[in-house]
């Protein structure tokens, strides 16, 4: 039964993003808590970031409610860039944690928002594994 919940708490979230019914966002964290964090190597020369989404998709939300997804995102492009030596899959299976991780910050405690942002933050994952590759610039595995 929690777990229809949370998928349609997820689905609930999706719609609001696609729907463009999202909140400015607040402050970002770097850990969820009672998950091993993520370490992946950030270059310091890749600076340059669109945030979430493209020059292209610029549309696309830079947060959830008041989960605020900046910083992963930023790390997530400079992970994908040319002088990164991180594998895809290890950029963006970080990338998930700290969108999870805003999303715990957020919304802190069972507070259904974090789960629907739970299933923002899945949604993103999803759409860089399925359409990320063209962007990936790293010498790490493209996979």
């Amino acid at each position: 039964m929690r777990s229809m919940i949370v998928r349609m708490l997820g689905t609930l979230a999706v719609l609001a993003v696609l729907l463009g019914l999202t909140a400015p966002a607040a402050g970002a964290a770097t850990t969820v808590p009672g998950r091993a964090a993520v370490a992946v190597a950030v270059p310091a020369a890749a600076a340059t970031t669109d945030y979430c989404g493209t020059r292209t998709t610029a549309w696309v939300p830079d947060g959830w409610g008041t989960a605020d997804f900046r910083s992963a995102c930023a790390l997530h492009d400079a992970c994908y860039s040319a002088t990164s030596t991180t594998s895809r899959l290890a950029c963006d299976n970080a990338f998930l944690t700290r969108l999870r991780t805003a999303c715990a910050t957020a919304y802190g405690g069972w507070n259904p928002l974090r789960y629907a942002c739970y299933g923002v933050a899945w949604t993103y994952w999803q759409v860089v594994r399925s359409w990320g590759a063209f962007a990936y610039a790293g010498t790490g595995s493209p996979a």
